[in-house]
């Protein structure tokens, strides 16, 4: 009888627990602002690069596009305020 309680007890404490998921979703918020910071870095280089005509591809062609018919020569200010988006943060 004694041993049938000992497995019980070392059952229930195997189980696992949901703070383990809230520890790791708590550490990662703080990271959320470098990542933003790197994304916009990132789409910034590219879109610059796509309205220099250096780079090419479906969706990247698409932006460039978008940005040279709706903007005209403002359209340089597409990666300058994503850049200035990725400084602030």
């Amino acid at each position: 009888m004694n041993l049938q309680n000992h497995s019980v007890k070392r059952l229930v404490a195997d189980e696992p627990s949901t703070s383990g998921w809230r520890e790791l979703y708590e550490r990662g918020l703080e990271y959320v602002d470098d990542v933003g910071s790197l994304v916009l870095i990132g789409a910034s280089l590219v879109t610059a690069l796509a309205l220099l005509g250096l780079t090419h591809g479906t969706l990247v062609d698409v932006w460039a596009g978008l940005l040279e018919r709706w903007l005209g020569w403002g359209r340089w200010l597409g990666p300058l305020t994503m850049l200035a988006a990725a400084g602030v943060l």
